[in-house]
């Protein structure tokens, strides 16, 4: 028995390549996009002191007698939910990439933790290069939060699909 792989191989110079562009687009491009504004996040654009630039004067107009520490721990608490919804959304897109990927056909049976794992290591990564942004650190309490975020994005599509076959 021939696997979807071979199929779409052989199937035609044409059709391979535009099979393969179509795929592109649709499955790996928003992979490699979202990666890519994390990435962004992670220069010196997404320091403390410039989020701050925009947080604290909304904090500010919304409570004006808001102390200094409200704000501080408010700021601290936004950057980590982004942490974490920006891995959610990440973890999302890894497991609708594998999802529909043939070239990933052997991944489904594991297709959340290969997800997770994918989204962890883009975690780690991503870390790592914080260590060399002047004014960035690295921080393993960071991983932990995008992993955590990935899995709850994870975790949520599984359940979702499982209500989702029962009604």
């Amino acid at each position: 028995m021939m696997g979807p792989v071979f199929r779409l191989a052989l199937s035609g110079r044409g059709l391979f390549f535009a099979a393969m562009t179509k795929r592109f687009l649709r499955y790996w491009l928003p992979v490699i996009l979202w990666m890519a504004l994390v990435f962004a996040a992670s220069t010196g654009l997404g320091r403390s002191e410039n989020t701050g630039r925009f947080f604290r004067p909304i904090l500010i107009w919304l409570f004006p007698r808001i102390s200094e520490e409200t704000l501080d721990r408010i700021h601290y608490t936004v950057r980590k939910v982004s942490h974490f919804g920006e891995y959610a959304v990440l973890g999302l897109l890894v497991w609708r990439w594998l999802y529909y990927e043939p070239l990933a056909a052997g991944c489904r049976p594991r297709i959340y933790a290969t997800a997770l794992l994918i989204s962890a290591l883009y975690a780690s990564s991503d870390e790592f290069h914080q260590e060399f942004v002047p004014g960035r650190e690295a921080a393993v309490r960071d991983v932990a939060i995008d992993t955590c975020g990935s899995g709850f994005g994870l975790a949520a599509l599984w359940t979702c699909r499982r209500v989702g076959r029962r009604g």
